[in-house]
């Protein structure tokens, strides 16, 4: 999935930041003589060291969060096909119970699926509520 080339990417990216670091911190000790400067620029290699963390740590976080998205959308997509196949096939089977029925009959039939559709499509509205509110933070 897109998701694991995403966090190689970012195991690729900090290894890189950590050999960057390193050679820079080499670099400063043998390039600057005074002690003041070589500490003020390991001051600044310690902030840009804690800025990569934190933009590293919120990079994976959303990473995270579109990989459990991708894995919805398709679990979704798999309901949506399966549901399509089934309402196809009951849509056959009215339409070859219906030929042999008249009036009254046709009637109380179509009456009863009216109803069960919308019992069906109530119940799908409140499953995706309360879905939605189990991913609510702090519920």
């Amino acid at each position: 999935m897109a998701a694991t080339h995403v966090f190689s990417w970012l195991d690729s990216l900090e290894k890189d930041f950590d050999r960057t670091y390193v050679d820079l911190d080499v670099l400063i000790g043998h390039g600057i003589t005074t002690d003041t400067e070589k500490e003020d620029f390991r001051k600044k290699l310690a902030n840009l060291n804690s800025i990569f963390t934190q933009v590293s740590l919120k990079a994976q976080s959303a990473c995270e969060k579109i990989a459990r998205a991708e894995d919805e959308v398709y679990g979704a997509r798999m309901a949506a096909k399966y549901l399509d196949k089934e309402l196809a096939g009951r849509i056959q089977q009215i339409q070859l119970v219906c030929q042999k029925m008249d009036g009254p009959e046709y009637e109380r039939l179509w009456n009863t699926l009216e109803s069960e559709i919308l019992l069906h499509r109530h119940k799908t509205v409140i499953r995706a509520c309360r879905g939605r509110l189990n991913l609510l933070p702090g519920m």
